[in-house]
């Protein structure tokens, strides 16, 4: 059920703006991440037990008509905040290697998209669980009235033997420490290809 309320319900928003868009663009927004951009960790936490730490990531707002898309935003369904990286490395065997903004990920146009974030976990213990579930990897945030559209998701798994990988929207695996997890959260859809 989490992914009807995280990610179908957010498919049916996108399909109605796109719908309306003849209609009325200059009351629309373009395409954001909406997604809930979701990794879930699991395994033995700091104090012995088994715990889950399930994480959303925001990336960004569309364009408007009248401005540009604000970066690193939630959108629609996604109105959560990251959990404090002190919090993550004193529960779980993880650290947040670094977290900022994903630069030139809004898709151009008169009015740009606005910009997702990168995140970066290290495993710290072998045997962690990773979950992901997530949009906008295949399909990115759309454009408005001919603006282009933003950067699509990407997490990317940089094994400790040195191995990449990227990893689909909804994979199941185990970790082994030193392994790092990145999330790059997309960019939103610019507004308008026309200059003013």
């Amino acid at each position: 059920m989490v992914g009807g309320n995280h990610e179908t319900s957010q498919r049916a928003v996108d399909a109605i703006v796109r719908a309306l868009e003849p209609a009325v663009p200059e009351r629309l927004t373009a395409g954001g991440s909406t997604t809930a951009g979701l990794l879930i960790f699991a395994g033995r936490r700091r104090d012995g037990a088994i715990g889950t730490f399930y994480e959303t990531h925001g990336g960004d707002e569309g364009a408007r008509a009248d401005r540009d898309g604000m970066p690193v935003v939630r959108v629609h369904l996604t109105n959560t905040m990251n959990t404090l990286a002190e919090v993550v490395e004193a529960e779980y065997f993880v650290h947040v290697g670094e977290q900022r903004v994903r630069p030139g990920s809004g898709g151009a146009g008169r009015h740009r998209g606005g910009d997702g974030m990168v995140r970066s976990y290290l495993v710290l213990k072998d045997g962690m669980a990773l979950t992901t579930m997530f949009e906008r990897r295949v399909i990115p945030p759309y454009g408005l009235q001919g603006g282009a559209a933003g950067a699509p998701f990407r997490v990317t798994l940089h094994q400790r033997d040195g191995g990449v990988r990227i990893l689909t929207g909804k994979e199941n695996l185990r970790l082994q420490a030193s392994d790092r997890v990145v999330m790059e959260t997309s960019g939103g859809g610019g507004y308008s290809a026309k200059v003013p």
